[in-house]
């Protein structure tokens, strides 16, 4: 737990807007989170384990946290990068020559679900073809020794006709959900979903976590 409180995650949190208000602390079932990702195991593994003892918990609490729409999960992610940097700079162990670029990924998520909220078909590069996923657009920082994850975004292609590269009936059975007004949510949906939003907002995090790494270091 000492290892995870360097990052300053409290701090990062109490700066976002609340996500639950009883029950188990939102830091609680991040580190838990973490250290799942670690293990390389997943939530279901960890509950049929019993949690190896770290704690009287249920599965439902981790889902409920990463399904909640007032959890700003691209926030915490800079957040933590940035103390990562200044824990880097204290310690004197930041990278002091060789080169320091950010690195800009556009990645394809590959699914099978059909019913998924705003699944369509992407175009796969590697493959030259369409497949039913999603496009994961990924920002880092590389200083020639770490490589830090600072940003993250979910993207759709509407296509030349606007639907996807979907039928009508598979656009229906898609799944909807409604999110609050003002929430990361709606916003992260937003980016997904309207490319002329997107570009604008992409470029103006590339811009401040440019800054903000270099501040840093």
């Amino acid at each position: 737990m000492s290892y995870f409180r360097l990052f300053g995650i409290h701090r990062i949190l109490n700066r976002l807007a609340p996500v639950k208000s009883k029950g188990i602390p939102v830091y609680d079932l991040l580190v838990l989170l973490s250290l799942f990702r670690i293990c390389g195991e997943s939530i279901f593994s960890f509950y049929r384990n019993g949690f190896y003892g770290l704690g009287n918990l249920g599965k439902n609490c981790f889902y409920r946290l990463q399904n909640s729409c007032l959890m700003d999960w691209r926030r915490l992610l800079l957040g933590t990068a940035s103390c990562f940097f200044r824990l880097l700079k204290k310690e004197h162990c930041a990278a002091q020559q060789g080169p320091q670029s950010l690195i800009l990924d556009d990645t394809t998520l590959e699914k099978t679900g059909a019913h998924m909220e705003f699944i369509g078909r992407v175009f796969y590069h590697t493959r030259h073809a369409h497949v039913l996923g999603y496009k994961l657009l990924s920002l880092s920082f590389f200083d020639g020794v770490s490589h830090v994850p600072l940003d993250f975004s979910l993207h759709a292609e509407k296509g030349k006709k606007g639907n996807y590269g979907m039928s009508a009936c598979e656009l229906s059975a898609r799944y909807h959900k409604k999110r609050p007004c003002g929430s990361p949510a709606l916003y992260a949906v937003g980016n997904l979903t309207n490319p002329s939003w997107m570009s604008p907002c992409i470029c103006s995090n590339v811009r401040g976590n440019t800054a903000s790494a270099h501040a840093t270091l």
